[in-house]
């Protein structure tokens, strides 16, 4: 599977605490699928801190003015489906 999404950047203080609170939620719910990739861009530079994972591969990008990282987590290769839920149930 593959999951692509361009959380809030949470430009404002108030919204920062909001954003880092969604980047652990996150993280908690896509980290255990292994066998998916995820691809985020986001402004936080510290995304990978909340998210609680190091990006396999990481972009520096602008929207506009604004610095955005496309952060890339790239899933495990599964050789047929059999083995798939092995490596999402852990």
């Amino acid at each position: 599977g593959v999951i692509v999404g361009n959380p809030p950047y949470g430009q404002r203080m108030s919204d920062a605490e909001h954003a880092h609170e969604l980047y652990r939620q996150m993280g908690k719910v896509f980290n255990p699928l292994t066998s998916w990739s995820k691809y985020f861009l986001t402004s936080d530079l510290d995304f990978e801190k909340y998210y609680g994972q190091k990006a396999t591969k990481r972009r520096k990008l602008y929207n506009g003015s604004i610095r955005t990282d496309y952060f890339q987590f790239w899933g495990k290769k599964v050789r047929d489906l059999r083995s798939l839920n092995q490596y999402n149930d852990k």
